[in-house]
């Protein structure tokens, strides 16, 4: 059994892990097909454990207010899937991830810093410190790229933040 300190190091490593290799998976596939099949395929994945989850768990139906906010942050994921697996299947994966991944976090961050105040010490050590090793991740012997192959990337992370935004907002 999981304790309650150590739930969010276990649930948030497998998140991790969950997220690299869907985008790995992703990638890989859109080189192979086309980015739009991968996408509708991965949904109708997904949207079929969601219905047999919430069936087997017998949750109810959501309030008319949270489908909404579901539906826009689902057209912004689905525009961020697009634009991601797009610059995975046409440019470097090693500079794709990192950015869009980034800036998917730091967008709720910043909107964040706006609503509710700017994060404590701890976690604005936490956040230079990822940056710092995106960073280094996104290191290559042939480290010069174009500033083009970033487009789609910044495209995705922000659709990615706006997506976790719609989701914060039906939590709460």
């Amino acid at each position: 059994m999981i304790t309650s300190t150590f739930a969010p190091i276990v649930f948030g490593l497998a998140s991790a892990a969950c997220w690299g290799a869907g985008d790995f998976c992703g990638g890989l596939a859109t080189k192979r097909t086309h980015v739009y099949g991968v996408i509708i395929a991965s949904q109708l994945v997904g949207v079929a454990m969601l219905i047999g989850l919430a069936l087997a768990f017998a949750d109810p139906a959501p309030l008319p207010v949270h489908l909404l906010w579901g539906a826009l942050g689902g057209l912004a994921g689905t525009v961020g899937l697009i634009a991601f697996y797009s610059a995975l299947a046409s440019g470097r994966m090693g500079v794709a991830a990192p950015v869009g991944g980034v800036i998917g976090a730091a967008a709720p961050v910043i909107i964040g810093a706006f609503l509710e105040g700017w994060p404590g010490t701890l976690r604005v050590i936490g956040f230079v410190l990822g940056l710092i090793a995106v960073w280094f991740i996104s290191l290559t012997e042939d480290a010069a790229f174009r500033a083009r192959e970033l487009g789609l990337p910044i495209i995705a992370g922000l659709c990615f933040g706006i997506f976790f935004l719609f989701i914060w907002t039906c939590l709460h």
